[in-house]
């Protein structure tokens, strides 16, 4: 029975390490797959430097928008997974607040692809706050990695987090895109109808996307080799 118990507490535990690999995996795949088939209202193909991340999830315009949203919905729910193992690494009783926020961070990330750019009302509210959640966890994690002593990181992990937080910062606190007193529907609409060839805060948001994802990823990593290494010794 032990033995049982103890078989399934390590799988569990893999589970949990291997949540933060497929996650931004699927995510990363889904922009890919979305991207490579995207073709606008006038027939351009998908640029980072002029289109924003949620436009490959708009339907009827983004040919695989499904793919695209697919990919968020499931991708957010390994990274929930992968948030609820990660807080349980700190050997405090700061891991709750910590599985809180960045579970609530990885759900409101799975809901851009439930609710697309065609649900611009819903969908700004579920982006804009995954944003807000995404600054606050990758800022509270680097303090934790660079000043805590509960946990198994080393301080270097805290610098991709550290880049995150910048990027949410400065993604966040963007200069608006339009003119004084346009409303942000109209101001959108007018802005992507006459596209120009570099829109500054559509490349800020792959920064920050982007980001998470490697961020994800060098964290799982680490954990997977983590347990490799320590069962070698």
């Amino acid at each position: 029975m032990k033995n049982t118990n103890k078989e399934i507490s390590h799988r569990l535990e893999k589970f949990g390490q291997w949540n933060g690999i497929i996650g931004p995996l699927i995510i990363g795949l889904g922009v890919l797959i979305s991207a490579l088939g995207y073709e606008g209202v006038q027939g351009q193909r998908y640029n980072l430097l002029n289109h924003f991340v949620s436009e490959l999830g708009e339907l009827g315009i983004s040919d695989l928008a499904l793919a695209f949203n697919l990919a968020l919905i499931l991708g957010g729910l390994f990274n929930t997974g992968f948030m609820i193992y990660l807080a349980f690494q700190v050997k405090s009783w700061t891991r709750y607040p910590l599985l809180i926020l960045g579970s609530l961070a990885s759900i409101f990330g799975a809901l851009v692809g439930i609710f697309p750019m065609n649900l611009l009302d819903q969908h700004l509210f579920v982006a804009l706050t995954f944003f807000d959640l995404g600054l606050l966890v990758a800022l509270v994690y680097s303090l934790i990695f660079l000043f805590g002593k509960n946990h198994p990181f080393p301080r270097w992990l805290a610098i991709p987090g550290l880049f995150n937080t910048a990027a949410f910062v400065i993604f966040t606190n963007f200069p608006s895109q339009f003119e004084e007193g346009v409303d942000f529907q109209e101001g959108m609409a007018g802005l992507l109808a006459n596209r120009p060839d570099f829109i500054p805060l559509a490349l800020m948001e792959w920064i920050v996307i982007l980001g998470i994802i490697a961020w994800f990823l060098i964290l799982g990593i680490f954990l997977v080799f983590r347990d490799r290494n320590s069962k070698r010794i």
